[in-house]
């Protein structure tokens, strides 16, 4: 019995060799009348090394030019992505055929994204040498995925993170194309709105000021809502309507009393190139000076995280060392009017914005021009107090 299976073995390996042998000779024939643009005879060698071994990959791309030369691209597509699913990379299809296959697996994954992603990144579209074939085609697919995933109620990272798997991000997408619909919560809105809180108070308007002649309405307390998908604009979204709830007391606490002082609120916001920077601005208003308050936020449109102040130096080219002099130079010229009490007061002024930066809590923000803002918090005697200061640090060229 042991002697019967070595023979049978041996007939076997005999009968594989002879099969690599003839496929060899069938594969070496066709890239000989391909050569020589013998088209519809090489496809005819071509095919027969593919009858005698459909895994090889070789045949299957030899007979896609040939089937290319003759006008035959349907053939030729089919061929590709057979010789694709034999493990055949993207990088080793013919220029001239690389946008109608990319274009036919598109079509044939219509509906299922995912897998569509699946498979192009199995067969290497997605490596560094196909970028240049592939942008293109970028943007449709990526958003597409965005909105499979948004409408299962996945997250924006849990996009990103199965767009990692293939080198890509929702950066190579949208937001790469000035669109960040993909980021938001609610596709149907801008990415900043005015949110639609509505919290009971005591009047609907009082006239404001010490003459009382100017109305003071509470349908103008509004704060913005950030229409970001990420934890970090939820957080911010959370501490805005903390404003707000804040702003409604303070509304039926003066309208309630002598109707004097009052607080008005406003907001704007602006992209810059992957940047998005919300700022809102509340004032105190009534029998002495005004008194403002800034909440400033900016994220990236990449991925909706928050940009920390040294990101946001990054994107300017500089960092918080060499920023530092700019602001002490601006701290100067804002406070040398105070005389004997000007260096105490930059000293001051300058301990609480390294703090700040320390902190990580220096707030800042960018404008559509790409000029950056930063607030600093002047120290002055004791009469004036603490001043809230926006400063241009950064103008863009």
């Amino acid at each position: 019995m042991k002697k019967r299976k070595i023979g049978l073995l041996l007939l076997l390996i005999v009968f594989l060799a002879a099969c690599s042998n003839k496929y060899k000779e069938a594969y070496s024939a066709g890239l000989k009348y391909l050569d020589e643009g013998n088209y519809e005879q090489a496809i005819l060698s071509f095919t027969e090394a593919i009858e005698i071994d459909d895994k090889k990959q070789d045949a299957y791309l030899g007979r896609a030019n040939a089937y290319m030369n003759s006008g035959r691209e349907t053939e030729a597509i089919q061929d590709i992505e057979s010789a694709l699913h034999n493990g055949m990379k993207a990088d080793k299809i013919p220029d001239n055929l690389v946008d109608p296959v990319i274009r036919d697996i598109i079509q044939s994954h219509e509906g299922n994204t995912q897998s569509l992603i699946e498979e192009m990144g199995q067969y290497g579209f997605f490596a560094d040498n196909m970028k240049e074939y592939m942008q293109p085609y970028l943007y449709d697919l990526i958003t597409a995925v965005a909105e499979d995933y948004y409408n299962d109620g996945k997250s924006v990272d849990e996009i990103n993170k199965f767009l990692s798997n293939y080198g890509l991000s929702l950066a190579d997408g949208p937001a790469a194309s000035g669109d960040f619909s993909s980021l938001k919560q609610d596709y149907s809105k801008e990415l900043v709105y005015a949110a639609d809180y509505n919290l009971p108070t005591v009047v609907d308007s009082f006239n404001g000021y010490i003459d009382h002649t100017e109305p003071v309405y509470a349908s103008d307390i509004i704060v913005p809502y950030i229409n970001i998908d990420s934890p970090d604009a939820k957080k911010a979204n959370d501490e805005l309507y903390e404003l707000y709830k804040y702003l409604i007391d303070i509304f039926n606490w003066d309208a309630s009393h002598e109707q004097i002082w009052f607080t008005r609120v406003d907001s704007d916001a602006a992209v810059y190139n992957d940047v998005l920077s919300v700022v809102t601005q509340t004032v105190d208003q009534g029998t002495a000076a005004s008194t403002y308050t800034y909440y400033m936020y900016n994220f990236s449109l990449k991925d909706g995280h928050r940009l920390s102040y040294e990101e946001a130096l990054s994107i300017i080219g500089s960092d918080t060392s060499s920023i530092r002099e700019t602001v002490l130079s601006m701290v100067w010229d804002e406070l040398n009017d105070l005389g004997e009490y000007a260096g105490m007061s930059v000293n001051d002024t300058m301990s609480g914005y390294d703090a700040n930066v320390s902190n990580n809590t220096v707030q800042f923000y960018f404008d559509e021009d790409g000029n950056l803002y930063v607030e600093v918090v002047l120290i002055a005697p004791i009469e004036t107090g603490r001043i809230p200061t926006i400063f241009t640090i950064h103008y863009a060229n």
